[in-house]
């Protein structure tokens, strides 16, 4: 059954979290707007968290949930208008949310004892069967071997799934997973922080104000207290 388990978390995490998003990306769907409406997976792990985990969410979590996604809107702001009526890349997005929703999740339930090399190998060749299945009927699967695209390829594949989705697991394993999602509300403002420092784009005072609400709700969640 582990083998069965680490399948079903990299379907859902590898597959429809990251296959979601990229899709939504392709379609035409913002950055902005795609980083918002995933950006709901901490509040919907959250409502499932005490039925599937047992972990109790007190009103000190829900606020800073509640902040934190509070915050993203703010520091995205300039970046969701015009809103867009794109309903097959909003629909990719909450695929994408509820992937790492229920990944996570999954994960914490059956799969946290599993070794971590063994479990990623076997979530990769799972997600990578499934997305070669949906190429292989949506897409031409031609590719432009790119200077560009090897970087991007070698960036997903390097620092996205083999690091960030190992160090994921790592988290999964050690700590309460409403903490855990907690810290991707940090993604957005840190990457709006990095764009200023390294490309000199702007940083308005909304961002500003929502980058501080994000970091006050991250807090109010992972302090160490009262489940």
């Amino acid at each position: 059954m582990a083998l069965v388990h680490a399948a079903i978390v990299g379907i859902l995490i590898h597959g429809f979290h990251l296959g979601g998003v990229f899709c939504a990306l392709f379609l035409g769907v913002s950055t902005g707007v795609t980083a918002l409406i995933v950006s709901v997976h901490p509040i919907l792990t959250a409502i499932f968290s005490g039925p599937i985990l047992g972990e109790g969410i007190n009103s000190r979590h829900w606020l800073g949930l509640i902040l934190g996604f509070l915050g993203i809107g703010l520091v995205l702001f300039d970046k969701l208008l015009p809103l867009e009526a794109n309903i097959n890349g909003i629909v990719a997005c909450i695929v994408g949310a509820l992937g790492m929703t229920f990944g996570t999740l999954y994960q914490k339930r059956f799969s946290v004892e599993d070794d971590l090399c063994t479990s990623s190998v076997i979530q990769f060749s799972a997600a990578a069967t499934l997305l070669w299945l949906l190429a292989c009927v949506f897409e031409s699967r031609n590719i432009e071997w790119t200077n560009e695209f090897l970087f991007a390829l070698g960036w997903l594949v390097l620092v996205l799934s083999i690091g960030a989705a190992t160090l994921l697991l790592f988290l999964i394993r050690i700590g309460r997973v409403i903490r855990l999602v907690s810290l991707f509300y940090l993604v957005p403002p840190l990457v709006a922080v990095e764009a200023y420092v390294l490309f000199n784009e702007s940083l308005g005072f909304t961002a500003i104000v929502g980058i501080i609400i994000t970091t006050v709700g991250v807090f109010l969640v992972v302090k160490q207290g009262t489940p």
